[in-house]
Order: C-alpha cells, then sequence, then structure tokens
C-alpha cells in the first residue's frame, strides 16, 4: 500500500493512524452509541524528543545545542545516573 503523500509533502504515519482511529471511533459510536469497542492505537512512527518536526519545537534547530530536548533529556540521565 502506498501512502497518500510523501514526507516531503508534508505526510506522516502517525497522523494518519490518528485519523482513521477517529474515524472508527466516531463510526462505531454512530452505528452503537451504548455499545463499547476495542481500539489497539500502536503508532507506526516513534521517535525520540530530538526528532520532532522543527516547527514543533524550534529549539531542535541544533540537536546539539544545550537548550535542545535531546540535551536537557540527557543531561538528567546523566545526573540520575551519577546519584
Amino acid at each position: 500500500m502506498e501512502p497518500p503523500a510523501t514526507p516531503e509533502a508534508g505526510y506522516h504515519l502517525t497522523e494518519d493512524l490518528a485519523d482513521h482511529a477517529i474515524s472508527f471511533i466516531a463510526g462505531a459510536k454512530q452505528v452503537a452509541p451504548d455499545k463499547p469497542f476495542f481500539l489497539n492505537f500502536c503508532p507506526g512512527a516513534t521517535h525520540a524528543p530530538d526528532h520532532v518536526p522543527k516547527e514543533w519545537d524550534p529549539a531542535q534547530a541544533d540537536p546539539r545545542s544545550d537548550s535542545s530536548s535531546f540535551s536537557r533529556i540527557r543531561s538528567a540521565i546523566d545526573a540520575s545516573a551519577s546519584t
């Protein structure tokens, strides 16, 4: 199955999966509003904080900078390992 667009065109698998999950829930609630449903949501595109799109976290312009999320996480892990 081919994705509807490329990553360069803004396609992101997790967003697509979330949209389909929301549609599933809406449909399930329309067909049987009082009946419970099961949805196993497994995002296929997991990422670490330093891999989010740059427009979501401007500090990621340079992941090696001291202000980046990755740097803060690394510092927190180093600090907890030394105690």
